[in-house]
């Protein structure tokens, strides 16, 4: 009966001892979390004095991310068009990007809601709830790494996030190596579908520049619906398209030097439409089909 009784006392105190460590450890991930102020699109100082728990982020990027720095627990809602990582089918929608179901929102209870697009924004706040506006990333390679760091500082995992945006820019500094013995100086059209193309201020565009490729919608801003007569008229070397049967069956496209040459490439990469980690590894799947020489 002693023999029991001490077995049991010394249980109790290795369960205290236990639970002191835990409430350490827990104390300690709390000091380990520095508030953090972020400036969102509309110049308003948006403040966290510690990570959300219960995030609708409402946008690719935002998702790719959060799941990239292992903290996609933290997600309980996104929109229709998130498709990456396949464990986002998983994850509730509420909209479809463009349109957003305010009660499903409201019923998540989330302490976040990231959007990318100002229209939502009023109706949110009105309804209580915590916004974060940042505007959906149209150029700036470079800065997505950024991106990255910012979500980790707001979710509180920094060495995480720093280790992926480092990650992120050690493959362009890699594929800057690869190409800058380059001399070749190839132009290039990028056909998204119906001819609409990337201009000068998009991520595309910044990725031809690394690639040392000169966009013929260089001139242009945006995406913008580009006609034949003047693809034809700039003769691109090489073609990037949704649908090449497009180019190979118009007659009026049969002398462009992409279509001669055989450089018309079939491309449907959906990582070279979001803004996110995986961009990069788009870029990098493109230049070994431009350059397989120098991309083995």
């Amino acid at each position: 009966m002693r023999q029991k009784s001490i077995i049991t006392i010394i249980f109790s105190i290795l369960l205290l001892i236990n639970f002191a460590c835990s409430e350490k450890t827990s104390n300690s991930n709390l000091e380990k979390f520095s508030s953090v102020t972020i400036t969102d699109s509309l110049k308003r100082e948006i403040q966290f004095t510690e990570p959300p728990q219960r995030i609708v982020a409402f946008d690719s990027a935002a998702v790719e991310i959060l799941f990239s720095i292992g903290e996609e627990k933290r997600i309980v809602g996104t929109h229709d068009f998130v498709t990456f990582p396949p464990e986002t089918a998983s994850i509730p929608k509420v909209g479809d990007a463009f349109n957003m179901n305010l009660e499903s929102v409201i019923e998540l209870n989330p302490d976040l809601v990231f959007v990318f697009t100002a229209s939502h924004v009023e109706d949110l706040e009105k309804a209580g709830l915590k916004v974060l506006y940042i505007e959906s990333r149209q150029s700036g390679l470079q800065n997505i790494s950024q991106d990255i760091l910012m979500w980790g500082k707001i979710v509180g995992s920094e060495s995480q996030a720093s280790a992926i945006s480092k990650e992120f820019d050690e493959k362009i500094l890699s594929i800057k190596n690869k190409i800058s013995s380059n001399n070749q100086n190839f132009s290039v059209f990028q056909d998204i579908g119906g001819l609409w193309t990337p201009g000068n201020d998009t991520l595309m565009n910044d990725a031809f520049i690394l690639l040392k490729l000169s966009n013929i919608a260089a001139d242009m801003s945006g995406y913008q619906q580009i006609n034949p007569e003047t693809i034809v008229e700039r003769n691109p070397d090489i073609i990037l398209a949704s649908d090449v049967s497009v180019f190979n069956s118009n007659s009026s496209f049969s002398n462009l030097s992409a279509i001669t040459d055989g450089k018309i490439i079939e491309l449907n990469d959906d990582s070279l439409s979001i803004a996110g980690p995986r961009f990069i590894d788009g870029v990098e799947n493109m230049a070994k089909v431009i350059y397989p020489e120098i991309f083995k």
